[in-house]
């Protein structure tokens, strides 16, 4: 099951990351100030990894913003200081706005692209259709909800991305 159901995860980790393993570890929860998870109901399918996200909240308040994206009102939307419960399907769609909002915004670390990625320019151009109000509409969210969490990104240094198979 693990060659049929992780092939393209594997594929895709190893072409994008160049290791065949999610890129961060336990410790990372620790240090992150925003935990972004997106097509994951951690509080149910990974609660050792949730359970330690709400100890640092409750031991040291502030230190870390949780956002949650998911049509569904989870155990793990409910923990989130930020839910956006989007339309199914309209995933990339918001991380394209995301983007498009970081970008426009030079929010992004140049040296770092320009040293570890390749063709950088293609993804700017699709992120540059997905307008914040287009986003809106198609994820059936506040246009201000993705300024917001676009904010997070801009203006963090240590943000955590975690997603699962609902992605």
């Amino acid at each position: 099951n693990s060659r049929l159901c992780m092939s393209s995860a594997v594929a895709g980790y190893t072409k994008s990351l160049g290791s065949d393993g999610p890129p961060c570890c336990y410790d990372d929860l620790d240090h992150c100030s925003v935990a972004f998870l997106i097509g994951t109901n951690t509080a149910e399918y990974h609660p050792v990894l949730f359970q330690r996200l709400l100890k640092r909240k409750k031991r040291n308040p502030g230190s870390v913003t949780i956002v949650v994206v998911d049509p569904r009102r989870t155990d793990t939307a409910k923990a989130a200081d930020i839910h956006l419960p989007i339309a199914p399907g309209s995933d990339l769609a918001l991380l394209h706005g995301i983007a498009h909002l970081v970008l426009r915004e030079n929010g992004q670390d140049q040296a770092f692209i320009d040293e570890h990625t390749d063709n950088y320019e293609a993804f700017f151009d699709i992120a540059a259709r997905w307008t914040p109000r287009r986003v809106a509409r198609f994820c059936n969210i506040p246009e201000k909800r993705l300024r917001d969490v676009a904010q997070l990104f801009h203006r963090r240094e240590r943000v955590l991305s975690l997603w699962s198979m609902g992605v």
